[in-house]
């Protein structure tokens, strides 16, 4: 079991193979944002992204890219994992419906969730220095 729990205090609970593809699927949206992808991987680690004890620049960028992917999947432009297991529709439906409960969690943050293009702007910038 894998949580996120949220700037306002909610939290959305799921298995780990689900948190792991999601975690997949952010780190391919976003390839060059290191700070993103270790942050997922501790998440990992650890069963628990506590976006509500990041620093808050630093949890909207991690809500932004996770709200990006969210819509992507749910609109058919990720394959989510379809990518591992192109047969098991039950277990993508499965998946879709828990990106539609993250989804609506993220949309209730709507004032800690910074544009996307700043997520891909701290890339940038890591990149850089």
């Amino acid at each position: 079991m894998v949580i996120i729990t949220f700037p306002d205090g909610s939290e959305w609970y799921q298995a780990n193979w689900a948190f792991r593809q999601l975690s997949e699927d952010v780190v391919a949206a976003f390839p060059d944002n290191a700070e993103l992808k270790r942050d997922l991987e501790k998440a990992q680690a650890f069963g628990h992204l506590a976006l509500n004890a990041m620093n808050p620049t630093l949890a909207s960028r991690v809500m932004s890219a996770l709200k990006n992917v969210a819509e992507e999947t749910i609109a058919g432009n990720i394959r989510g994992c379809r990518t591992h297991r192109p047969d098991d529709e039950r277990g993508h439906a499965m998946y879709v419906e828990a990106i539609r409960e993250l989804l609506k969690l993220l949309n209730q943050q709507a004032s800690h969730v910074v544009p996307e293009s700043s997520v891909r702007d701290s890339s940038e910038r890591a990149k850089k220095t």
